[in-house]
């Protein structure tokens, strides 16, 4: 029996690279062992996106394709709850159309991941960034610390290498964990949170994507945006802990989010300022970390020291 997988692209001004991102995933239709569902959502393209991916289809004619064009910028959250409302196939791909997948070994991964029990839930892999003067540069895990309990290490902010344009979920996952949160920018994060929380992820270890690297997205990294940031410690702050280890590592984690705050004010990251970080972390009411926003009041590398040394507390109380 073929594995079904349901292949969610979502486009907002990808003129230039659509073409190449459609003859990819089509590509993936041609394999007998795979059963694709393919979902495009155009989310009001101000270019010619959603006009190329009509002709596109009208020339191809692929089989099981659905084809959503929002008439308003809905954002990424409700393109992705649209897209996931279509989703019929036991397994779900979800990837923006200026990026592309490399066909055999992503079909290796979707196969590794039905082969695996149940509880694992989601696969992540390693990927190449294609970068504005186009050089391919290949990303691997081992430059950065792969975990094998990555819920942990995404409350503690530390660097479980998962990066979304590679995931593959089982579709069950998203029926316990919900919808992606449309009023957040970082729904990301806060779908993995989710789902970690009661699946276990696997690390596959080929690169599957092409993540492509476009100017005006040079530097959007979690922490580099004032605003995603604070959503960051939002999100972190909302989640429920179930025991004293997840509680720990959420503390670490805030303490985290205050260090990397910190570390980009001093870089001199436009927003990032000590007043906004003293609005923002005297919301925290932890007697421990509360004292971090009086102390930036006199030096924010007084306060990073500061966060940096209740943090290993923590850390150890979590571990211990």
């Amino acid at each position: 029996m073929p594995l079904k997988l349901s292949f969610i692209s979502l486009c907002y001004n990808h003129a230039a690279y659509v073409r190449e991102h459609m003859d990819a995933v089509y590509a993936l239709s041609r394999d007998k062992s795979i059963e694709l569902q393919w979902i495009i959502v155009d989310d009001c393209s101000q270019d010619d996106s959603a006009a190329i991916i009509e002709k596109w289809i009208s020339e191809r004619n692929p089989p099981s394709v659905h084809f959503i064009r929002h008439e308003r910028n809905e954002g990424v959250s409700k393109s992705l709850n649209d897209g996931l409302k279509r989703a019929e196939g036991d397994f779900v791909k979800i990837l923006a159309t200026d990026d592309y997948v490399l066909r055999e070994a992503m079909l290796r991964q979707v196969k590794d991941l039905a082969a695996r029990p149940p509880v694992t839930g989601l696969s992540c892999s390693n990927f190449i960034r294609l970068l504005p003067d186009g050089n391919r540069l290949p990303m691997y895990s081992e430059a950065y610390t792969f975990s094998r309990t990555p819920y942990l290490d995404l409350l503690r902010l530390e660097a479980a290498f998962i990066h979304s344009a590679t995931l593959i979920y089982r579709r069950e996952v998203f029926q316990l964990a919900g919808n992606f949160n449309e009023s957040l920018k970082q729904e990301d994060y806060d779908m993995l949170l989710r789902i970690t929380k009661r699946f276990q992820l696997h690390y596959f270890e080929e690169a599957t994507v092409v993540k492509r690297e476009l100017p005006a997205s040079l530097g959007a990294a979690m922490f580099r945006i004032e605003r995603y940031n604070r959503e960051v410690l939002h999100v972190l702050r909302a989640e429920a802990p179930a025991g004293k280890s997840e509680e720990m590592a959420r503390y670490a984690g805030i303490c985290k989010w205050g260090m990397n705050y910190l570390s980009n004010e001093a870089a001199g990251y436009e927003g990032f300022t000590l007043k906004n970080f003293r609005k923002v972390f005297s919301e925290i009411r932890h007697p421990l970390i509360a004292p971090a926003a009086l102390l930036s009041g006199f030096s924010g590398a007084l306060a990073y020291r500061y966060l940096k040394w209740i943090r290993n507390g923590f850390i150890k109380r979590e571990k211990s």
